[in-house]
């Protein structure tokens, strides 16, 4: 028996994902209607998709990745399908009549793709902060299918394997992490920042402006006090922090000032360039990981509604 292979079925930008995992399947489209379930041909899909678009002069992506869909992937892989705000739906590929797939003649309104095949997606998700950073940037490819098998060990290493449909996912602190609301994680860094000895550490009250989250004081060893500007992301749609936010950070620091950028995401490779560009303030970079750890080393500091949900334990004393 082959290994399992990875796969991502992408559910018109995310927006059907839900559709999907409730029905139990996967589709693809490109204004494809008639039944492909038999074809295994790549030739024999081809010809289809050129009486569908008769204009077109040369055969596209569409009839690889369809060609993909229907005949590479198999009873057995797994399959991930992006969801919005950074979740991913994932779910083992079913066996039955044409290896599970089928042909839908009067599809919904919620998904007008004709052909499909079974998918036993998992009740839960996985967010994609979870992942490594190189298996989230293969994530963000700008196709509806295609297979990521370089990175089945690191899928493995978070979701379990095997996967059974009905398993329920994994409790990492990162996940739990992320399950945080916007303001319980600013909370979070505010407490964490007070725990490592800061001073004036006080909230701005503003959220997803782009702006100052949290203000504090550094002492510097005790030969100055810094003002510290404080930024928090829970997390991006592409699950990266690019450099243009941290511009934006860089932007509302005054003349002295510090900045800190924290996220639960990872930060690209321009962001680190733009925190430690020569001639502005100094920003420093705190990721999901560097997070993790932080709060692992300072969880008795930490307010006990927070503990609590982060399931840290109790009380120490």
């Amino acid at each position: 028996m082959n290994s399992p292979r990875l796969w991502v079925v992408r559910a018109s930008g995310g927006q059907k994902a839900d559709v999907f995992r409730e029905g139990g399947y996967a589709s693809v489209g490109f204004d494809l209607t008639a039944d492909l379930s038999e074809m295994t041909s790549i030739r024999d899909i081809e010809q289809v998709w050129r009486e569908a678009h008769p204009n077109s002069r040369r055969k596209t992506n569409a009839v690889d990745q369809t060609h993909c869909f229907l005949n590479e992937i198999a009873p057995g892989d797994q399959v991930i399908t992006p969801a919005p705000e950074g979740k991913l739906y994932v779910g083992a590929v079913q066996g039955g009549d044409h290896e599970g797939k089928f042909y839908c003649a009067q599809p919904g309104p919620s998904d007008a793709h004709r052909n499909r095949r079974l998918v036993a997606y998992r009740p839960d998700f996985i967010f994609r902060e979870e992942f490594p950073v190189p298996m989230r940037y293969s994530l963000m490819a700008h196709m509806t299918v295609f297979n990521i098998d370089e990175h089945f060990e690191s899928f493995a290493s978070v979701v379990g394997q095997p996967m059974p449909a009905d398993s329920p996912g994994p409790r990492t602190l990162i996940r739990r992490l992320l399950e945080l609301d916007a303001l319980d994680t600013e909370r979070l860094v505010a407490a964490l920042l007070k725990a490592m000895g800061c001073t004036s550490v006080r909230r701005t009250g503003k959220t997803g402006d782009g702006g100052v989250d949290i203000r504090a004081r550094l002492n510097a060893q005790g030969l100055a006090e810094v003002e510290l500007f404080v930024q928090v992301k829970r997390y991006r749609p592409t699950g990266i922090i690019a450099g243009s936010m941290v511009q934006q950070l860089r932007s509302a620091i005054p003349v002295g000032g510090h900045g800190l950028f924290v996220t639960t995401s990872a930060f690209s490779r321009e962001a680190a360039k733009v925190s430690m560009q020569a001639g502005f303030p100094r920003i420093e970079l705190i990721d999901g990981a560097q997070l993790e750890q932080l709060v692992a080393v300072h969880a008795g500091s930490l307010p006990r509604d927070l503990r609590r949900v982060l399931e840290l334990g109790t009380d120490p004393g």
